[in-house]
């Protein structure tokens, strides 16, 4: 089975999995930044407000791999103004069939990076194979925030797909991704 096969069934899977984003370190890719953006609370309860000011970029990194292929991977990193008041932010995930009621995990700072997609690929079809990984991945996977502080907890953000920065540089969000219906 092709590398980028099984990094993409595992990106499906990712929702069930317990570990938290991991941090990003800065390298010599040109990252694909946002502009920020005012995002409309899903929820209007709470005493701390929904986080704004949304800033979205991918971070590529690429390494020497066997057979004169290279493997990579793609980092998105989601950033928002603090919320004045907030001692911490809370992450949700959740994919387009539901999930995210309990967060996974609790951040100090205003911003969270993903492993939204990597594999191992020939150099002629890495570019094909990364907008592949960061396709699937955004279509599957979700992430909410909402800020904590000694009053509780606010509502949360909208939804952002993850891996998805669009043109614009601005993420979109919906209040209804992510959200399980029964019935």
């Amino acid at each position: 089975m092709n590398p980028l096969h099984l990094v993409l069934a595992g990106a499906a899977l990712a929702v069930g999995c317990t570990a938290t984003p991991t941090a990003a370190t800065p390298t010599a890719a040109t990252p694909t930044a946002a502009t920020p953006t005012a995002a409309t609370p899903a929820a209007t309860s709470g005493s701390l407000p929904a986080p704004t000011g949304f800033l979205a970029e991918l971070e590529h990194r690429e390494s020497p791999a066997t057979g004169g292929q290279v493997a990579w991977e793609s980092r998105w990193r989601l950033s928002w103004a603090p919320v004045a008041g907030a001692t911490g932010y809370a992450v949700f995930y959740g994919s387009n069939e539901g999930g995210g009621g309990t967060p996974r995990a609790v951040r100090i700072e205003p911003s969270l990076t993903v492993q939204a997609a990597a594999g191992t690929s020939p150099r002629e079809r890495l570019d094909q194979d990364r907008r592949a990984g960061l396709l699937l991945t955004s279509s599957q996977l979700l992430v909410s925030v909402s800020a904590r502080g000694a009053g509780g907890q606010g509502p949360r953000s909208l939804w952002f797909p993850v891996g998805d920065v669009p043109p614009d540089g601005r993420p979109r969000g919906s209040a209804g991704l992510g959200e399980h219906r029964d019935g």
